[in-house]
């Protein structure tokens, strides 16, 4: 079963917010958008995603 993020400005943003606002997080992405991580990747919505699946950051409101 695979799971869709809705764009419905609840976790979809949370999550968004937590990658521009998380060094380690925007790190990551910046290093996708360079083409240097290749077991990560950025979805439809500029979530990212490791192996395919939404990447959860180390955020206990979001786990």
């Amino acid at each position: 079963m695979q799971l869709s993020v809705m764009s419905d400005g609840g976790l979809l943003t949370e999550w968004q917010t937590k990658q521009v606002t998380d060094e380690e997080l925007a790190n990551k992405v910046r290093q996708v958008e360079q083409g240097m991580r290749a077991d990560f990747a950025l979805n439809n919505e500029r979530v990212l995603c490791f192996r395919g699946r939404l990447f959860v950051p180390s955020n206990e409101e979001l786990q």
